[in-house]
């Protein structure tokens, strides 16, 4: 009974000090965001460009998918769908994070924390952006380029960016960094750009949204992770230096 009394006490204990480092994290991102300088920009402004140069492709790309006809390919492209539906984003963070608990791993407990902190973020931006702009989805057959703003009640026009690719990249990027290998960084954003290819090959979104979508995820977990090292950074400069004084007295013999 004391043991789990212990543990108890020590899951609730972690639990709260990674609640705060989560709040932490936030208000850091708000005072960077605060902090925008014109060089900031470039970030977005590559998604806007590079949103804009895929739009040239839609079409031929779409066409692409449609055209091909392999039950493996498609069977593979189901699977690759789920990996950015609702229940894996919400689902495998905190399965890392609750492994971290189970296994006392601060480093899991972190990695799941960040990928939360980072799903948020991309899902506050990717709905902000998919309801403002209301885009039609390719399956509408009115073309790429028909949007109708401030759209929130039919999800026929909430194409870009694609939501599915935006959180894959996401947590891709998360797992990426915290990993720190470069083989499971390729398998992880293979992966992610897989969930992409399955929005295309299903007609659910144009290339530009899965790109606009994959760098929009990637960007919204550079800023959760930049937030914590600025707030580590913090800390440290923060701190009160300790200066100890060690005195060492001879014997003196008489």
């Amino acid at each position: 009974m004391i043991v789990a009394l212990t543990n108890s006490n020590l899951y609730s204990n972690n639990f709260s000090n990674d609640w705060k480092e989560f709040r932490e994290d936030y208000h850091q991102l708000f005072r960077n965001v605060s902090n925008t300088k014109l060089k900031d920009l470039a970030a977005p402004s590559a998604i806007v460009l590079s949103s804009l140069l895929a739009a040239q492709f839609d079409e031929e790309v779409r066409n692409i998918f449609k055209s091909i006809d392999d039950n493996n390919f498609n069977q593979f492209q189901i699977v690759a769908n789920q990996l950015g539906e609702p229940i894996s984003f919400c689902v495998f963070p905190g399965l890392v994070y609750g492994s971290g608990h189970i296994f006392n791993s601060k480093a899991m407990r972190k990695t799941g924390r960040l990928m939360y902190e980072s799903v948020l973020l991309n899902g506050l931006i990717t709905g902000i952006l998919k309801t403002t702009l209301g885009r039609a989805r390719p399956y509408v057959e009115s073309g790429n380029s028909r949007f109708e703003h401030f759209t929130y009640k039919d999800d026929n026009f909430m194409s870009m960016p694609s939501g599915h690719t935006s959180m894959v990249f996401a947590m891709a990027t998360i797992l990426s960094y915290r990993s720190r290998s470069t083989l499971l960084s390729i398998i992880y954003y293979a992966m992610a750009g897989s969930t992409g290819m399955a929005r295309i090959y299903f007609d659910k979104h144009w290339f530009s949204d899965i790109i606009a979508g994959a760098m929009i995820g990637t960007a919204s977990s550079l800023l959760i992770i930049n937030a914590e090292k600025s707030r580590k950074n913090n800390i440290e400069t923060t701190e009160i230096p300790i200066i100890q004084f060690n005195i060492t007295i001879d014997k003196i013999k008489f």
